[in-house]
């Protein structure tokens, strides 16, 4: 039972990341203001632009290393 509920919590870790990726690189939303943020020639405009970017670096990351650990897992069960 605790294995079904690891995996399952992987699962959603892995989809819900995967979800906030692709949001935000594919959001019509987001991509319009990292084109004004990028135009604009302010400090803090730069600062936001940076963390967008870097979010969506943390979240396509978090969610390839749970892909990872979720393979892992099925595979270490399969052999047992």
């Amino acid at each position: 039972m605790k294995a079904l509920l690891e995996n399952t919590r992987l699962l959603l870790v892995f989809i819900t990341s995967l979800y906030i990726y692709l949001y935000m690189e594919f959001s019509v939303r987001i991509n319009n203001t990292i084109t004004m943020l990028a135009e604009s020639s302010s400090n803090r405009a730069i600062g936001v632009y940076v963390a967008i970017n870097i979010a969506k670096f943390a979240a396509f990351l978090f969610s390839l290393i749970s892909l990872i650990f979720l393979i892992k897992l099925i595979v270490e069960k399969k052999k047992n």
